[in-house]
């Protein structure tokens, strides 16, 4: 790092509360959010040495508290308050269904989302549900906006090939009864 403008308190003064909100919503819980945004600026201040300048300070420290995040993830191997969470967000900015079809569409989102990778979950959040770009998520994830792209597309597949198998499924179950 050439400029040495980047204290680590004024770091966490500008962008704590926007790496919080980031592990909030992605972890879903206040505490582990609490925790992983501590974790993010402890590397930051054994890594600010190694940021080159290329992009943002703030992609930057995104791409750590994502990081961060997934290996949250990997340890704890639970994305019910993530998925839930996305679920509740979707239907409330949509007409509300009655409450047998948005159990149906809760679990759908569940096992969908849990068929998912961690990086798979993190693209798939850091777009739709965080609203970043190719470019900006090819930063913090180590990659190309390209890749970005053909993953994302793959995701969205995979998702759509669920849904088609369930509702199949679904549909053969209403037919024997």
């Amino acid at each position: 790092m050439k400029d040495s403008s980047f204290s680590l308190e004024s770091l966490y003064q500008h962008h704590g509360e926007k790496i919080f909100n980031l592990c909030y919503r992605m972890t879903g819980n206040y505490h582990d959010a609490q925790d992983i945004t501590q974790e993010v600026f402890i590397k930051v201040s054994r890594k600010i040495h190694t940021f080159r300048e290329d992009s943002t300070i703030s992609t930057w420290l995104y791409s750590i508290g994502v990081r961060s995040c997934i290996d949250h993830f990997r340890m704890k191997k639970s994305f019910t308050n993530l998925i839930t969470r996305l679920w509740d967000d979707s239907f409330n900015k949509r007409n509300q269904p009655d409450p047998e079809t948005r159990f149906i569409h809760k679990s759908l989102g569940m096992e969908i989302l849990n068929r998912l990778s961690p990086r798979e979950r993190a693209i798939l959040l850091l777009k739709n549900y965080l609203g970043f770009n190719y470019d900006e998520i090819g930063k913090m994830m180590d990659t190309t906006s390209n890749s970005v792209g053909v993953e994302l597309n793959r995701i969205r597949k995979k998702i759509l090939k669920f849904k088609n198998n369930e509702g199949d499924e679904r549909n053969e179950l209403q037919n024997i009864s």
